[in-house]
C-alpha cells in the first residue's frame, strides 16, 4: 500500500503532447490506440549489426524519416524508415541502456565513456547525432579542457535531459547533474541524496525526466519515488540571488551565501511503497499525467494529478525490463524477458500481449503509428497496424 506521505505537494502542470504529422512512410497507417493495438504486425525488420550486438537505445530523427540506433558496443546507425537503407554509421565509445539517452529532438545523445562492469559506467560523452562531433565529455578519454573524472566514482547510470540542458549521473545514494555545453552559462547544479533509514543510505535505482526536461523522477531502493521541479529545486545561490533581486521569486538576500527563498523544497511528490524492490525502469508520459515504475515483480502507475490515492494500477509482472509510453499517453508498453505487454492507461487494464522473446529497447515513433523494438542480436523490429483496403 502507498503511504499517505506526499510532502510539499504542488500540482504538476499537465502538458499537451505535440504529435508529429504522419511521415510519408506512415501516412496510410492508423495511430496505435488501445482499440487496435492487438492488430500489431511486423512491418519490417532491420539487421542493424553483422554480429550479435545488443540494441540499447532507439529514437527518431527530427524530420521523422530516420530511426536512430545505439548498440552496446557503441556503434551508432541511422536507418531510413521507408527504405531500410543505412544513412550513417558512427563509432561511439560504449553503450548501455542506463547510460544512453537522446534529447527530445534526437539531435544529441549521451553515451558512457566505457563500461566498467555490468553495473558500472565510467565517464560520458555527449555527441551531435548529425555530425558525430563530441560536444561534451567527462573522463580520461576527454581532451584536457574538458571535465576530469576519477574511476573510483564510476556511475550506475547516466541521463541527458530532453531539453539538452543537463547531464545527470547517479551512483549509490546520490545523483548529481551538470550543465551541458548548451547550458554552459547556468550556475546551477543538480544534487539529490537519498534519505537515511535506520542509519542506512539506500541506493538510487533509476532516474527519468519528463519530455520537457522540467521534472525529474528518482526511484530509490527503499521503495520511495520522488519527483522534483528542476527549474526551482536546483538553482545555485547566484541564481537565487539574481531572481530574488529581480523580483521574480519571493525571498530575502541577507548575504551572498545566506539567502532565504520562500519557494524552496518544491519536491512535487513522494510515494512510499510497503514492498520495496529493485526498480528496473521508470517513465513519465508526455502529458505529465502518469508516472510508471517497473520492478522485478510488478508494474505500478501513479496519477501525477492526484495528491491522495495517486496509485492507479498495480500489476504483478515477472522479469520486467522496460517501459515505454506512447506520446498520446493512452498506451503503455512493458517488455519482460519473453513478451511485450500493452496496457490501456485510461481503463487501467492490459489489452494485448506478444510473445517475442526479450526486447532490449522500445520506442513509439513521434506520430504514434509505429512501435519499434530492438533485441540482443542487433535486430530492429518495426511494428504497426496496416490500414484495411476499402
Amino acid at each position: 500500500m502507498i503511504s499517505g506521505r506526499i510532502s510539499n505537494w504542488l500540482p504538476i502542470d499537465q502538458a499537451v503532447p505535440d504529435l508529429a504529422q504522419p511521415s510519408p512512410f506512415t501516412q496510410d497507417m492508423p495511430a496505435l490506440t488501445p482499440a487496435n493495438i492487438h492488430k500489431l504486425e511486423t512491418i519490417s525488420t532491420i539487421q542493424s549489426s553483422d554480429k550479435p550486438d545488443e540494441i540499447v537505445a532507439l529514437y527518431q530523427s527530427m524530420d521523422d524519416m530516420d530511426l536512430l540506433v545505439v548498440h552496446e558496443s557503441g556503434l551508432f546507425h541511422r536507418w531510413d524508415l521507408k527504405t531500410n537503407a543505412l544513412e550513417a554509421e558512427y563509432e561511439f565509445l560504449a553503450g548501455r541502456r542506463t547510460g544512453v539517452n537522446f534529447n527530445a529532438d534526437g539531435s544529441l545523445v549521451i553515451t558512457p565513456g566505457k563500461l566498467v562492469s555490468e553495473e558500472l559506467l565510467y565517464g560520458y560523452s555527449v555527441w551531435d547525432v548529425n555530425t558525430s562531433e563530441m560536444l561534451d565529455c567527462k573522463g580520461v578519454h576527454c581532451s584536457d579542457n574538458l571535465r576530469e573524472y576519477d574511476e573510483q566514482f564510476a556511475d550506475a547510470g547516466l541521463a541527458l535531459s530532453p531539453n539538452g540542458k543537463w547531464v545527470v549521473e547517479y551512483r549509490g545514494s546520490f545523483a548529481s547533474g551538470y550543465p551541458t555545453h548548451q547550458n554552459a552559462n547556468s550556475h546551477g547544479k543538480i544534487y539529490v541524496e537519498t534519505d537515511s533509514f535506520d542509519d542506512k543510505y539506500y541506493t538510487i535505482d533509476q532516474i527519468t525526466f519528463d519530455r520537457s526536461g522540467m521534472y525529474i523522477a528518482i526511484a530509490i531502493e527503499q521503495g520511495v519515488l520522488k519527483v522534483y521541479d528542476i527549474e526551482y529545486e536546483f538553482l545555485s545561490l547566484f541564481e537565487l540571488k539574481s531572481l530574488i533581486e529581480e523580483g521574480k521569486i519571493p525571498g530575502v538576500v541577507e548575504s551572498d551565501d545566506h539567502i532565504r527563498a520562500d519557494y524552496k523544497d518544491r519536491q512535487y511528490g513522494r510515494y512510499d511503497d510497503d514492498n520495496p524492490m529493485h526498480t528496473s525502469d521508470l517513465a513519465i508520459d508526455d502529458t505529465r499525467t502518469w508516472l510508471a515504475r517497473l520492478t522485478d515483480q510488478e508494474m505500478i502507475i501513479y496519477d501525477l494529478r492526484k495528491r491522495f490515492f495517486p496509485r492507479q494500477l498495480k500489476v504483478p509482472i515477472s522479469n520486467g525490463n522496460l517501459l515505454e509510453f506512447n506520446h498520446s499517453g493512452n498506451l503503455l508498453a512493458v517488455a519482460t524477458d519473453d513478451e511485450i505487454l500493452m496496457f490501456d492507461i485510461a481503463k487501467r487494464k492490459q489489452v494485448a500481449s506478444f510473445n517475442v522473446g526479450e526486447a532490449t529497447a522500445l520506442f513509439f515513433t513521434h506520430d504514434d503509428r509505429l512501435l519499434t523494438w530492438g533485441d540482443a542480436d542487433g535486430v530492429i523490429h518495426i511494428w504497426g497496424v496496416k490500414r484495411n483496403d476499402e
